[in-house]
């Protein structure tokens, strides 16, 4: 068993603020990277697996940066479970979800990876963390 720690904190400008926190204590964790070339061309898409069936997929963590400069970058992200893909959604810079009931609903039987294929003009690298919990 892992300890993981999740806080933020939204902010209106002029208005309130609502802090937001998480101690997780799943199984296991697994870290992810990759640098997909810009849009367009030959390797803007990579699958990324996160868990073996027969896992429960808990927190997930997407960060999508320009290459070189560390920017906010965009990518589309398709949940993937086998051979079955779920609704793409396009993540610009960030993502995190730590509900193990909305994610599992990500995709039918829950994603067990991901492809993410970039679009942005320029080589962007993608960092997923995925934790999970056994039976």
């Amino acid at each position: 068993m892992v300890q993981v720690s999740v806080s933020a904190k939204v902010t209106v400008a002029g208005g309130p603020a609502l802090p937001l926190g998480a101690e997780l204590a799943p199984d296991s964790y697994m870290v992810s990277e990759a640098t997909l070339a810009p849009q367009g061309q030959a390797d803007d898409t990579d699958e990324m697996p996160i868990v073996p069936d027969p896992v429960a997929l808990t927190l997930l963590a997407i960060s999508a940066t320009e290459a070189t400069t560390g920017k906010t970058a965009s990518v589309s992200v398709v949940p993937l479970h086998g051979g079955t893909a779920g609704d793409p959604f396009t993540l610009d810079g960030t993502f995190l979800l730590a509900n193990g009931d909305i994610l599992s609903r990500l995709v039918q039987d829950g994603p067990d990876a991901f492809r993410v294929t970039n679009a942005s003009p320029v080589s962007t690298t993608v960092r997923l963390l995925a934790t999970f919990r056994t039976g």
